[in-house]
């Protein structure tokens, strides 16, 4: 439910755009917390602490299946040429850019 959330909330974004776009998608992150679904962004940051490392990667899997089947009903070819863009990326700075953004979602969920 938590990566459906945010893919809701990024199809929203993607949508609309601008500053429309960015309210609504952090609708997604806000259902997250609200609900107290399991993130992975919001858990991993927690990795050291968790004793059940089974339960981190049950939480990954879970979000992955989210967002497969919330892509269902995002807009294609906007979420193409997204995706397009980032595939052009150099693989470093996208590592890079990947594990800022997880800090930075780790954090609003703390």
């Amino acid at each position: 439910m938590a990566g459906m959330s945010i893919v809701i909330g990024a199809a929203a974004y993607v949508s609309l755009g601008g500053f429309t776009g960015a309210l609504i998608f952090s609708i997604g992150l806000y259902l997250v917390l609200w609900y107290g679904l399991d993130l992975y962004t919001g858990k991993v940051g927690y990795a050291t602490e968790m004793r059940d490392v089974g339960k981190l990667l049950l939480i990954f899997i879970g979000n992955a299946i989210g967002c497969a089947l919330a892509l269902l009903i995002s807009p294609g070819p906007v979420v193409a040429g997204i995706a397009a863009a980032k595939l052009s990326t150099h693989l470093i700075i996208a590592f890079f850019k990947a594990i800022i953004c997880g800090i930075l979602i780790y954090a609003g969920v703390d």
